[in-house]
């Protein structure tokens, strides 16, 4: 398939034949660690190594870590060039899955380039399905920091309703001028062998982590329960959190355009109750650093009312040990408003 794309045209709402399309951001993105303290705050994670740099420091990392769902802190500006790239124009949209595999932590200061492969697309049950690879690298190195795969489902094509579409043009930011800003920097942006784009050296070592400060090998046990923690989500919670992630779906604040996207209220955002399960695991495990993969499939929206916070309760089992890698999965339950949120939702835990 051809990355030699018609961008003057009208915009169009499907996907289907640019399977395989692959977008490199023209500029890198810059994380700074008041933004890492921001989104720790967002999700409720107060773990040292998020706001404390001596802390940070005197465990052997440079400086702040990022949070582990930090990537859609930036991802949905990505998302939004790529989309702008293609002239395709997705109605309200939630999110069906996201998966990440950390290669390194985000740090403070990390100058990270990030590239979007469209990886499929399919059309089901009035919904368009499209999955995507995210891949950050460092931006002068070429360093794999994160890998991850985002799944996201949107109302779109013929089935999307006339008054969805315009209630939300009418109450969303409008953001026009950087639209426009991102769909010119991306046409130079879409060429996988950019000259400023450093590749990483298959034979290159990676930066060498620290050792694990989450519990030893032999002092956890398969099977084992993990303690119940709950965690509050209020509007303002959402509405801060959309303004952290640059998430302009008024779905997560506007009552009127989730009653016609099909929900009850306004829903919390998937990548801030995955953030709050990896808040979950930040405190048993004691140490974001530890955490290799983890990977999540909503199921079910957590409805936030306007005068009342809706309460998600977590709890987790150790699935699985792998004593050569000195490992373990951890399965993880969410349930908010009588209903589990997550289907399948698993982290891999590298133990001292």
């Amino acid at each position: 398939m051809s990355d030699n794309l018609e961008r003057n045209g009208a915009p169009f709402r499907d996907l289907s034949e640019h399977v395989g399309y692959h977008y490199v951001h023209p500029d890198y993105y810059e994380i700074c660690r008041e933004v890492i303290r921001d989104y720790a705050k967002a999700v409720q994670d107060y773990h040292p190594f998020h706001w404390d740099e001596a802390a940070a420091k005197k465990a052997g990392h440079p400086g702040l870590i990022a949070p582990l769902t930090f990537p859609a802190a930036y991802g949905i500006r990505i998302q939004e060039a790529m989309f702008s790239a293609l002239n395709y124009i997705p109605g309200p949209m939630v999110q069906a899955e996201q998966r990440f595999i950390y290669h390194r932590p985000f740090y403070a200061g990390d100058k990270v380039r990030c590239e979007v492969e469209v990886t499929s697309f399919r059309s089901s049950l009035g919904a368009d399905i499209t999955e995507t690879k995210n891949s950050a690298f460092l931006w002068d190195t070429g360093e794999p920091v994160l890998t991850g795969w985002t799944t996201l489902a949107a109302r779109t094509g013929e089935v999307m309703d006339d008054n969805v579409a315009r209630l939300a043009d009418d109450v969303m930011m409008h953001a026009k001028q950087y639209d426009a800003a991102l769909k010119e920097g991306a046409k130079e942006a879409i060429c996988q062998e950019s000259p400023d784009r450093v590749l990483w050296p298959e034979s290159a070592e990676a930066t060498p982590l620290p050792p694990s400060l989450a519990p030893k090998f032999e002092e956890v046990t398969a099977g084992a329960d993990l303690p119940q923690r709950s965690i509050r989500v209020s509007r303002g919670d959402l509405i801060n959190y959309a303004g952290i992630a640059a998430d302009r779906n008024p779905i997560h604040w506007h009552d009127k355009v989730a009653g016609l996207a099909g929900f009850d209220t306004v829903i919390a955002h998937g990548m801030l109750t995955m953030g709050y399960g990896a808040t979950y695991l930040n405190g048993w495990a004691g140490d974001p650093s530890a955490v290799k993969k983890y990977d999540v499939r909503f199921v079910s929206p957590v409805l936030v009312p306007a005068d009342s916070a809706a309460e998600i309760v977590f709890s987790g089992k150790i699935r699985s040990l792998d004593a050569a890698t000195r490992t373990g999965v951890v399965a993880l339950t969410a349930v908010a408003n009588e209903k589990k949120i997550f289907g399948k939702a698993l982290a891999t835990i590298q133990f001292a």
